[in-house]
């Protein structure tokens, strides 16, 4: 119960940060773009009434479509009141009742097929989102911390080598923020970020543009571009798999499968938008 609290309160300020910064980036392309602030707050309370609407919906799509039952076995389970049960399924003919487990001492957190009649936990139940289909390393880290706490198991130690780290690097120079959410994002989302300030750095040094030109130039634009076509693209994503349409679009898995499916095809799509980046950045500032 206090976990879900804590967990609900960290997504309410969450959600204010990250609907804090939206609102920044947005009036930032409406200056470039030479929006009117009025009409754009307008649009910004349209746009928080559909997100309600439209994200609770498109996360269980996205969390059912990729949930497995993998088989566990874990024998002699007597319930203890950190498994609360959540009704019966049926399963491969059999019925099980659904325990959901968070701060045993004796079983990993998780959602379990649990067999009354034996006394017996038969399979777990990993959740989509969170799981190596859809990663959610900062989700993943609220709910480390928050169970943690409450369940006064959090190794203090990693917390205190972590917040030492952290006076070092300010005494150094260095932004910490920065340093600790590279540490903590997979190398998969720091890679790109990586790759956008290098393409930002040598378009400045090439057509010797200020930061304040950088920020309002071309290139600005066309990442917020980007960022938007990549929320739109994911947002479609989610409804194919949630749908259960993905084997109907995958046309590149049907003709040339090899090669759609490795990585040197995921490269090649990221070098050109980066080059595509480039040029559109240089040839406008110039």
């Amino acid at each position: 119960m206090y976990s879900s609290i804590a967990l609900s309160v960290g997504a309410v300020i969450a959600i204010a940060a990250a609907c804090a910064g939206a609102t920044v980036q947005s009036l930032k392309t409406g200056y470039l773009v030479g929006g009117t602030p009025r009409r754009q707050e307008v649009g910004f309370v349209v746009g928080v009434l559909t997100s309600v609407l439209v994200v609770g919906v498109t996360l269980k799509l996205l969390n059912k479509s990729a949930t497995r039952v993998n088989p566990v076995e874990i024998p002699n389970v007597t319930l203890t009141p950190d498994m609360k049960s959540q009704g019966t399924i049926d399963y491969k003919g059999q019925d099980y009742e659904v325990l959901s487990v968070l701060g045993s001492h004796t079983i990993p957190d998780g959602r379990y097929y649990y067999d009354s009649t034996a006394r017996r936990i038969d399979f777990q139940e990993v959740q989509g989102i969170g799981s190596l289909d859809y990663p959610a390393p900062q989700a993943t880290l609220m709910s480390v911390v928050i169970n943690g706490i409450l369940n006064r198991r959090l190794p203090w130690s990693l917390v205190l080598f972590g917040a030492f780290i952290v006076v070092t690097l300010e005494l150094c120079g260095v932004r910490s923020l920065a340093f600790a959410v590279g540490s903590y994002l997979p190398i998969s989302t720091t890679a790109p970020i990586f790759t956008g300030g290098l393409i930002k750095f040598l378009v400045q040094r090439l057509t010797r543009t200020t930061e304040e030109e950088s920020e309002t130039g071309s290139g600005a634009l066309f990442s917020s571009g980007l960022i938007a076509g990549g929320s739109l693209g994911g947002l479609a994503l989610a409804i194919v798999v949630g749908l259960k349409k993905a084997d109907a679009v995958a046309v590149g898995a049907r003709w040339v499968p090899d090669f759609a499916q490795s990585d040197l095809a995921a490269l090649i799509i990221f070098a050109g938008l980066a080059t595509l980046l480039f040029f559109m950045a240089k040839s406008k500032e110039q």
